[in-house]
């Protein structure tokens, strides 16, 4: 299983919590970045200027610097789950198998 964190790069290095009700910052032992966007309110990494998805085979190519790809168990994660939802969803949209958003954000 892969952890990978959709969070915000400066959230992903433990510059900030992203939540200010949480203090702690960081991420769970081993997990990968995935990818996000430019803060906590957003997800840009994943659409286009206009504002509509980007082609999740761009996505991929992003993800093999990452060392994900097809075929391994990811559970993508951020604060709440709605973040996490984007990169799950084109997951689906490239019929990839064990791919899940983790409870809870």
């Amino acid at each position: 299983m892969k952890l990978v964190s959709t969070r915000a790069w400066e959230e992903f290095i433990g510059e900030v919590s992203g939540d200010e009700h949480i203090q702690a910052t960081g991420e769970p032992q081993g997990a990968i970045w995935g990818f996000s966007g430019s803060a906590p309110s957003n997800v840009a990494d994943f659409y286009d200027p206009d504002d509509t998805l980007r082609n999740p085979k761009e996505i991929v190519a992003l993800w093999q610097g990452q060392h994900i790809q097809q075929g391994d168990q990811l559970a993508f994660y951020c604060g709440t789950g709605w973040r996490a939802s984007v990169p799950w969803f084109m997951t689906q949209l490239l019929g990839w198998q064990n791919t899940a958003v983790y409870d809870g954000g």
